[in-house]
Parts: structure tokens; sequence; C-alpha cells
């Protein structure tokens, strides 16, 4: 047998296997899709906030919101939740509003692992990576960032009522928020940490965890969502000091760590350029399926579900098919492949002498000093391979998931379903595990003495169902074989001192490589520390079973030197080897040129630095804004080229620096100079007059109108809309019939550029209206009494007089006398009016009576009444 073709085979058979779709992607649904690839002007936006707020911007402003737009796509749906700031930035403001699913999985009432206060704020994902992601904790303090000019002081995550310290029940869910971050930004170059960073800078993330009201009690920014974010911002120059952080409102999200880490995720997502997956109906998509393998999308809510995980809307009904992953790709880079794929490269599983296969978790293990028998699945394609010695009998290995930390049977959010194979030594599959109704993996068999290979990879479920796209992250190895040798070693593995296969010798400018003599020991398990003896941003491997090893992170043009040592599976430790010395490679600096560009007044220009820049390494170069321009507004699109958006209106020149960074070390300052020319701008036309008017004359106004160039003279055309017109700024034109005109102003400048603003007036015959309401009606009494006692007589008049109405024939005068009943408690008095009589004047006489009664006037004529007027009161 060609047993090398027949590996190549198995291997190529196993991976085509592993990767065989599990259902039919969904075509998205045709809901109206706008921004990147839907290209859209604002009229054409659905009537709303966004559409409202865009109109109501400055130009410029208006113009970079709409730039902005059209970086990332989104929905009609997601409208309800994007939101423009007073300076043209676009962010997410994420409600979280859907239902929870009926269907669900009972939580554990396992208690968290507790975890150390000085463990739990430094914990990393990712060490060294270029790209990290800060999850703050402890409040914050900021201000003149896109959130506010002023200074806002954020709380602390705070669950007891106790903001001076954590509780240890706190501090175990920090860390469980910190794992599921964690989990979802596995497969990507970044280190997510809970340790603040030395500084901020482009490629620095903060998501800040806190409560949605400040330490003043002032209302946070967008206090009612659950989080909120801009969108694609991650990479530009002042990412970290303006546009940072992404803010997440624990208190609005029950407190409750799994909710948490989603929302941070997701507005993170924003950062990175994510809109949403919904559907033909909302914004968010809540998931299908049920128990451990109901499935959600981080862009959507995924509270309710057990596989959270990146969507290119595979999903019935997807509103969208944004590839997650390949967008946060653009921006982080992938992770670094760690484990073997294929039977050739495996990585050695550690198994101690009495076959126990042990894995540390990052809450056990916090510094991760335990590397062995744990790995992250990065791609679709990945397929991890391990190799192992076991003795006769039992075999039982589980691979499980993120979520084994987690402490919840429900909602664990882990993104990784599991597929896991065991090979014997010549590549044939003896068994393999997949449980559709979970996604961790066992396999439980008998094996003879041997060695044998233990494939993982990432897979997709047929029940729920989801495919193997969004199906990556960690996994830990645990478990139990029986020994290969039981043989009691009290000998260190040869040779002792350790030597060289190869001497340590430079792989770049920031890794150095070596490999140790492979040792021997007749009891197995032997592993390698290759130790730092001196050198910047080195340190030691810690042990290992490979007997390769790449020192990185290290500081171009500098020596580094090393020393090896190997132990066996009884700790047996040789002596270390002699120290061999490497220089990294030396870098060379970036070289820029300064430039000068012109553009003109009101246009924006995009300007190539890369192109007037140069690395003889061939390094990818970044380029940073030092100084910004006066008389406009500077964007790094970090892609080697900025855009300039110049002033409303202004012409002249502008200039800013930057420097040009090669990521080692190198840098170089440049300059660009600006000319912005000037241009005739087109003048803009306000027009003004009654809505409504009860008269045929109406008087217009322009005033508003204006022309941005300052020396520019406007002339001005009313289109009254009855075939008459004027020269006039404000005219007076009387309408011969009455009726509802759409009226045109128009105005040019010197240049004959022209700008319209139209109304509508409505004009109503006075001849055809009801008379006004007389008004301020009053009264005189004239009053005579004769006699006394029984015999007093009070006889007089009441005079009433009131102004007159425009219009009116005659007045009618309306009358209600008083009257009482009952007694105390029970006394009632009411008046009932009536017409009484009329009056052609604006005066009416009435006898005194000795009740009380009241008194109102309205006018009257042929097209009807008027409303009353006020009413008086008379008292004998």
């Amino acid at each position: 047998m060609n047993t090398t073709q027949f590996k190549k085979t198995m291997l190529a058979t196993a991976i085509a296997v592993s990767l065989l779709p599990v259902y039919t992607i969904a075509s998205p649904n045709k809901v109206k899709q706008f921004g990147k690839n839907a290209p859209f002007l604002i009229d054409e936006l659905p009537t709303g906030k966004v559409k409202s707020k865009l109109k109501s911007l400055a130009y410029n402003k208006q113009q970079k919101a709409l730039k902005w737009l059209h970086s990332f796509a989104f929905t009609e749906h997601d409208l309800k939740h994007i939101q423009i700031d007073n300076e043209g930035g676009v962010l997410f403001g994420d409600s979280f509003d859907m239902p929870e699913p009926a269907t669900t999985v009972t939580e554990s009432t396992t208690l968290p692992q507790t975890i150390s206060a000085a463990d739990t704020f430094k914990l990393h994902s990712k060490p060294g990576a270029t790209n990290v992601i800060y999850i703050d904790v402890n409040g914050h303090t900021f201000s003149n960032t896109a959130w506010s000019s002023s200074t806002i002081e954020a709380r602390p995550f705070d669950t007891d009522g106790n903001t001076a310290s954590f509780s240890s029940a706190e501090l175990s869910q920090i860390a469980e928020i910190w794992h599921r971050i964690a989990e979802d930004y596995a497969p990507f170059n970044t280190d997510v940490t809970t340790e603040e960073p030395s500084n901020f800078g482009p490629t620095t993330g903060r998501i800040l965890i806190t409560h949605n009201q400040e330490v003043t009690g002032k209302n946070m920014p967008y206090s009612t969502a659950g989080g909120v974010a801009y969108v694609n911002v991650w990479g530009r120059s002042n990412y970290a000091s303006y546009y940072s952080p992404a803010l997440v409102y624990y208190n609005n999200l029950a407190s409750y760590a799994p909710y948490i880490s989603e929302a941070a995720s997701h507005e993170m997502g924003h950062n990175l350029g994510l809109s949403h997956d919904g559907t033909s109906t909302q914004a968010y998509y809540g998931g299908h399926g049920s128990n451990f393998v109901s499935w959600g999308a981080i862009m959507g809510v995924g509270y309710y579900t057990n596989v959270t995980q990146w969507s290119k809307g595979e999903y019935t009904d997807a509103s969208q098919q944004q590839d997650d992953i390949q967008l946060i790709t653009n921006h982080l880079n992938s992770r670094a492949d760690d484990h073997g794929n294929d039977i050739f490269s495996p990585t050695a599983l550690l198994v101690d002498v009495q076959g126990n296969i042990n894995v540390t978790s990052p809450e056990t293990d916090p510094q991760n000093i335990a590397k062995d028998n744990k790995g992250i699945i990065g791609s679709s394609s990945d397929v991890d391979y391990f190799s192992f010695d076991a003795g006769t009998g039992p075999l039982d290995i589980i691979v499980t998931p993120a979520w084994d930390s987690f402490y919840n049977n429900a909602r664990r959010g882990a993104n990784l379903d599991i597929k896991v194979s065991l090979y014997n030594w010549e590549g044939q599959l003896i068994t393999s595990n997949d449980p559709l109704d979970e996604t961790d993996a066992q396999i439980t068999t008998t094996v003879s003495s041997g060695q044998y290979l233990l494939a993982i990879s990432g897979v997709g479920n047929s029940l729920s169902p989801y495919s193997d796209y969004g199906s990556l992250g960690q996994y830990f190895i645990s478990g139990k074989v029986e020994p290969y040798s039981q043989v009691s070693d009290n000998t260190a593995p040869s040779p002792n001192p350790m030597g060289w296969a190869v001497a340590p010798y430079s792989q770049s400018r920031t890794s150095i490589s070596m490999q140790a003599s492979t040792a021997t020991d007749e009891s197995g398990g032997i592993q390698y520390n290759f130790i730092c003896v001196s050198g910047s941003n080195c340190s030691d491997s810690d042990w290992q079973s490979s007997s390769q090893y790449t020192a990185t992170g290290l500081l171009a043009g500098s020596n580094y030197s090393f020393q090896v040592m190997a132990k066996d599976a009884y700790n047996n430790t040789t002596q270390p080897s002699s120290t061999a010395s490497a220089n990294t490679a030396a870098n060379n600096p970036p070289l820029t040129a300064n430039s000068s560009i012109s553009t003109q007044e009101d246009q924006d220009v995009i300007i190539d630095l890369a192109s007037q820049s140069s690395d003889a390494d061939g390094d990818a170069l970044s380029f940073t804004i030092q100084s910004p321009t006066v008389n406009g507004t500077i964007t790094n699109l970090n892609n080697g080229s900025v855009s300039y958006v110049p002033n409303n209106n202004f012409n002249g020149t502008d200039s800013f620096n930057y420097t040009v960074n090669d990521g080692f070390g190198g840098t170089a300052n440049g300059s660009v100079s600006i000319s912005v020319i000037a241009v005739n701008d087109a003048p803009v036309a306000s027009a003004f007059a009654p809505a409504n008017s009860e008269v045929l004359s109406i008087d217009f106004s322009s005033v508003g109108s204006f022309d941005p160039d300052s020396n520019n003279t406007l002339s001005y055309n009313w289109n009254f809309g009855d075939g008459n017109s004027s020269p006039q700024a404000n005219p007076t034109h009387s309408y011969a019939v009455a009726g509802t005109y759409n009226v045109t102003l128009t105005v040019k400048d010197d240049h004959n550029i022209t700008d319209s603003a139209s109304i509508t007036v409505t004009l109503t015959d006075p001849a055809t209206l009801p008379p006004e309401t007389p008004n301020n009606l009053s009264y005189t009494v004239n009053k005579t009494v004769t006699g006394r006692g029984k015999n007093k007589i009070v006889s007089g008049t009441i005079v009433l007089n009131w102004e007159t109405s425009n219009s009116a024939t005659h007045y009618n005068v309306w009358r209600c006398e008083e009257t009482t009943t009952g007694k105390g408690k029970n006394r009632s008095t009411i008046c009932s009016y009536s017409l009484f009589d009329t009056s052609d004047t604006i005066s009416f006489t009435s006898l005194l009576t000795d009740s009380t009664v009241r008194f109102k006037i309205s006018a009257e004529n042929s097209n009807g009444s008027s409303s009353f007027s006020n009413e008086v009161i008379i008292k004998p």
C-alpha cells in the first residue's frame, strides 16, 4: 500500500465530508436596502428621523453623513435604530426589543467559580496582538468626543449597590463577560482584554459596560438603548479619541452576563462596520431552533439562543447577506492557525503518566500558563490534528466549546459546534462524533496500544439548522486513555544537557525561530521550554510538546539569546542547553514626500498618501494625521488615503501633517498643502406668506434668501400663481378671486445661477364669511330705590355694550336667569341660556330684575353666526 498517498486521500475525504453544507442558503428577503451597494438620495429614504435629520444638517455635515451611510449596508428596518449626530456622524442605538422564544432550556443552578480581582483585570485572549478590544467595567470619564463636548462620568459595573469594590459574584460576571466576548472574536488577530491598554489608537477599541445614568444622575447618551456605537469607525485616526467608547448599559440588559456580552460583541461589530441581521419585518433576527442547538446571529439578537455566531444571512427570511467574518477580517485580520491541518503535522496531546488528558480554561488559568490540549477553530476550513499514545483499553475523550466555562446550561452563547474524529496512525478513520442535539463531541471506544490522531473541526447542524460558516472559536480537550507506559522513571530525557537541532536564527524583523534536539525518554510525555536569556519584549515559551519555537513580538535589529530544556512525563528535567544568540533583521524606515493638491470650493477630495510613500521592506504602511486641517474636515480612510471636505463655502489654502508608520518602529513625517479654488455658489431662496388669509391682498417676504458669495447681488421674481408676477423682494399682491395658489420665488445671482422656493396660500372671500365674534361685552346698571322695609321697590335698567363685529347685520342677545334649588350641601344653581332679543346696534337695554341674570352676545349675517362673546353676570 502507498501509505503516504492513502493518508492524503483519507485526509481529503475527511475534510470534504466535514465541510458538506447542512442546508441551503436562504435568499435575501426583498426588504428595502440602502447604503453600500445600494446608493440612495435623501428623498428616497422613508419618512422618519434619519431623513429629517439629514435635511436639517448644514451642507458639509449632510454630505459627511451621506458618505458615512454609504460606507455600510442597512435596511429600512434599521432606520429605527440609526442615529445621526449634529456633526453628521452615524451610529446605532440598539433597543434589542425582541420577545424571548417560548422554547428554552432550564438554566443551571451551579454557582460560578470565583476568580481573584488581580486575575479578573489581567485577562487576555491574545496578548501582543496589534488589535485590542478593551472591556472597561471600571467606570470611565471622557470629554470632547462624538458623544458629547462636555464631560461624561460613566459609572462602573455594579450589581450590588457598592461601587467602591467588586464582589466575588461581580468578578465572576466580569470574567464570564470577557470570556464570551473573547469567544466571539477568537478567530481574529485581536486581544480581548480586561487590562486597560497603556495607550489607545486607531486599532484599540473600548467597550464601556456602564449604567445608563452618569455618576451625577444625568442620562448617558441614548440612555434607553441596550447598547449604542458609532458604525464603521475602527481604524480611523480619531477612533479612540473621538468615536470611542462603544456603550453597553448593563442595567438595561437585566445586569445579566449573557445579555451584556452579546450586546458588547454586537456594538463592537458596529464599530467594525457591521449592520443588523434582521428579517422582512424586524430589524433584529431573534434566532431559531431549540435547546442546545438553538441558533442566533450576533448582529441580530442572540440573547435567547445557545449558539450565537457571525452570519452571512443564511437563515430563512434574512434581510441581507452581509459577510460578517470577511468584514471583521478586513479590519482585524485572521488569527494565525495554532495547530496543523493534516495528519502529517499534528500537535502532541499532553497525556500524564496516569493517562489523564487535562486542560485549563481562561477562568482556571487566566494567564494561560498551561497551553496544551486546547485550540481555536479559525475558519470553516480549519481542521486541527492532535497525536497521542494510548495503551490497550478504554478511551474517553471529550472536546468542549467555550461554553464549558460560562457556568450556564442555557443561553450559552458560544460559537463553535464541534465534530471530533479518531484516526489510527495510518490515517484510517476509527470513529467520529457530531451529535445533532449538542455542540460538544465525545469519543468513547476501546483501542489497542499504539499511536492515534484526533481531528477537530467546526460544523453546522442540520436539525436547527445552521451551516459551518460561523462555527468557529475555542475548544478544550479532556479525558482519559490507558497509559502507554507505566514504567517508573527517575531519569531526565536525553540528551542532557539539551542541545540545538537548529540554533536560533532570524525569521523576520520581529521573530526568531529555533528547534531543540529531539529528546527521548522511555516514559514519554516529552515537553520543551525555550528560555529567553536576554533581549527586550522577549519571554519564555513555557512548556510545550513541540520541539520547534518561534519567539514573536521582538524588536527589529536587536540581539536575543536563548536556552532550551526538556522534561518527561515524570517531570524529570534536563539541564539547559548552551546559550545561542541571533539578531532580528534590521528595519528600513519608510519614506514619504510632501505634496500639494487642489480641489474646488465645497468639493471633497481623496488624497492618496500611499502613492507619496514607500518602504524598502515592502511593509504595509499606516498613516496617522498629526495636525488636522483648519478649514475643513480630514478623515483617515485607513487604506492609504484620506478624505478632505472643505468647510462650507471656504476657499483658500489649507494643510495638514501626517506620520507614516511601517509597523516595525520606522516612521516618516509628511505634509499636504491643499488649495481650495473659489467657485460661484448657488443662491438660496426662502419665501414666506400667511398660509391662510381672509383678505385678498397678501404681503410676501423673501427674508431668509441669501447668496453664500457676499459679492453677488440677488434679483427676485415672484410668480403668484394667478398669471401675475413681481420683481420686488417683498411685494404685496391683490388677488381677484379667492382660492388656493401655488406661489414660487426665484432668486438669481450675478452669474445667472438660480434657486427657487415654493409656498401655498389659501384665500377666502370676506363676503362669504360669517361675522367676527363681538368682543369686550360690558354692562352698566341704572338703579332706582323707593320706599322702605316691606314697601321697598327696586327698579331700573341694564345697559349692555360691545365692540363692532365686521360684516354683522344684527346681534343676538342671549340671556339666562339663575335658579337655586336645595339647601346646604344639596344646594345647586342652574342657568340655561336662550335667545332673549336682537339688536341692530352695539348696545342693548333690559329691565333690572330681582334675580341674578347672565348675558352673552353673538353676531349674525346671511352667512351664519359668530361664536359667543364673553359672559357678564348681573346680580340684583
